[in-house]
């Protein structure tokens, strides 16, 4: 018998260093028995330094949005806070994720499933995405935070006859892809703002009312904080877009901050 060769492991990038020849499954288990029932010192230590770590981090962030500007940062805040506590939430990609993951799921919001896909600038099909995931869980809120360049590249996704009454849709609009005047690679570029970032002066409401959605615009914390129970509610007989336009060089300033750890 001869064992047949393993087929080649994808290395797109080129950075592979090692292949370990495991399902997902047989790896984590084959972990999970080299751990002993009760921790060991070194484990207890490392797990105590990383709550340390973990509780000074939350602190410098909940420092930086209350100081700074209203942007990203507390508009993904604040929209988190207010999910339903067994929501589906849906994450664009750039930067709703990553407001998402530094602020994290609260205790009260640890039966929140969380959906994304972290492509390479894969923008593509995450309108789609969470309206396949509402069709298909219609007692369930669906709240999806995307990007204005994610929604209009695939607001098509609206472009059907099912009623969906479970949708909560959050539009962060900063007039273009924020995140191109942040990647190294694109930030010092001439051509930046009219091949890269697409800079616009859209809105979402001729979506909404094409398509017959309820739907709400606030530019300021205080107005956010004021539309967002009832933008929650379930009770309401269509979906609904909230668009949080925000200013493209405060969020940049405030990215940075987070960075750095210090506004």
């Amino acid at each position: 018998y001869v064992r047949p060769a393993a087929p080649p492991t994808p290395d797109p990038f080129g950075v592979l260093s090692d292949h370990i020849p495991f399902t997902p499954a047989q790896f984590l288990n084959e972990c999970l028995s080299r751990f002993k029932s009760q921790p060991t010192r070194t484990q207890k230590n490392f797990y105590t330094r990383w709550q340390q770590k973990n509780h000074t981090s939350r602190r410098a962030l909940w420092a930086i949005a209350e100081q700074a500007p209203f942007g990203m940062l507390q508009a993904v805040q604040d929209v988190m806070q207010h999910l339903p506590p067994h929501a589906y939430l849906h994450l664009g990609n750039s930067m709703p994720i990553r407001y998402a993951n530094w602020i994290g799921i609260g205790e009260k919001h640890q039966a929140v499933e969380v959906f994304a896909n972290r492509g390479t600038s894969g923008i593509d099909g995450c309108m789609s995405t969470a309206m396949g995931a509402a069709l298909a869980s219609p007692p369930i809120l669906n709240v999806l935070i995307v990007g204005d360049m994610s929604f209009f590249y695939d607001r098509n996704a609206l472009f059907h006859t099912q009623p969906v009454m479970n949708l909560r849709m959050v539009v962060l609009n900063d007039q273009g892809g924020g995140i191109f005047r942040l990647l190294s690679n694109s930030a010092a570029l001439p051509e930046r703002d009219t091949h890269f970032v697409m800079q616009h002066d859209l809105s979402t409401q001729a979506t909404a009312e094409q398509h017959k959605l309820a739907y709400h615009c606030v530019q300021t914390r205080q107005s956010l904080r004021k539309v967002l129970p009832s933008f929650m509610q379930m009770d309401k007989r269509k979906s609904a877009i909230l668009e949080i336009k925000t200013d493209p060089e405060i969020d940049q300033k405030v990215y940075r901050a987070l960075l750095k750890g210090s506004f």
